[in-house]
């Protein structure tokens, strides 16, 4: 006898694609879940930008997701070594049709939980997951809370997701020994909504276009990648000393540089799934696959 069910789709872990995911299930209409381990509408201190392609930006714009963003009209490609100029290549695309657009990962969050909160989204906060069974017609997760039942679960429940260790579904894995330091950089020049890859010797050096704000009228989402060592040391380095040291990498192009966020740092790891279902479960994000941080 299948026993009363809590939900249709039980959505576990509250992330970016956890959380939209939600979302989209709730249009379907089918009863939804959200179970997260921790505060589901805590604020985020993500201080990452993501760069999105057309169609995750349709798919804000079909959720009803009020967020700014900044259009990338240009990239400028590179080699270099520190302390000489760099003198990219450049792709252009028109403002009518831009490559994609930047937007910040606190923000984004900020608006689908937003979004979620105003939806028949049943949230659970506090709840983890120890268990997860299947049987003909639902599946039951043993959670801190107790057992739940649901039709179908998706795990959004990150990189090193548990769901998709108790599916018994394979990795493949693979360590680019290399790490990235994260930051938000004010400027004293625009940046024109133009996006920067500079190719060092120890990694390529990311700057995306941010939208402005009243602090700050321009800024860029700085991603720098390094050997672990050499990201520990930067950002163990004085603002001043770090500002001084990303000038000699980027020259004069967007003027005076400050810091604008508090500095993190990720291990650079791919984690892809041999399998992005199994019965009644389905990945999505990280857990799914983990390419960049």
């Amino acid at each position: 006898m299948q026993p009363a069910l809590h939900s249709d789709i039980t959505v576990v872990g509250a992330g970016l694609a956890g959380l939209a995911t939600a979302l989209a299930c709730a249009r379907l209409p089918l009863p939804v879940t959200l179970l997260d381990a921790g505060e589901i509408t805590a604020p985020s201190s993500d201080t990452r930008a993501s760069f999105l392609a057309a169609s995750s930006l349709r798919m804000i714009d079909r959720l009803g997701l009020d967020i700014a963003r900044q259009p990338v009209t240009d990239i400028l490609n590179a080699e270099a070594r520190p302390g000489e100029p760099v003198a990219p290549g450049s792709l252009h695309f028109t403002d009518d049709a831009p490559l994609g657009a930047v937007v910040e990962n606190a923000a984004l969050r900020t608006a689908l939980v937003d979004a979620v909160e105003a939806s028949p989204v049943v949230l659970e906060n506090a709840t983890s997951v120890t268990g997860l069974t299947t049987h003909p017609g639902h599946a039951t997760l043993t959670t801190s809370s107790g057992k739940h039942h649901t039709r179908l679960v998706v795990a959004g429940d990150g990189r090193n997701s548990p769901l998709r260790r108790l599916a018994g579904l394979a990795t493949r894995r693979h360590d680019y020994h290399q790490s990235a330091l994260t930051f938000t950089l004010a400027h004293t020049a625009p940046h024109n909504a133009t996006a920067y890859q500079i190719m060092f010797p120890g990694g390529p050096l990311a700057l995306l276009p941010l939208p402005p704000t009243d602090a700050h009228p321009h800024r860029s989402s700085v991603v720098w990648t390094d050997a672990p060592a050499a990201i520990r040391a930067a950002r163990a380095l004085a603002p001043e000393a770090l500002l001084a040291e990303l000038q000699t990498r980027i020259g004069d192009t967007l003027g005076t540089l400050a810091l604008a966020s508090p500095l993190a740092s990720y291990p650079l790891t791919q984690v892809l799934a041999e399998s992005v279902t199994a019965d009644r479960l389905a990945l999505v994000g990280d857990s799914a696959h983990l390419i960049h941080p």
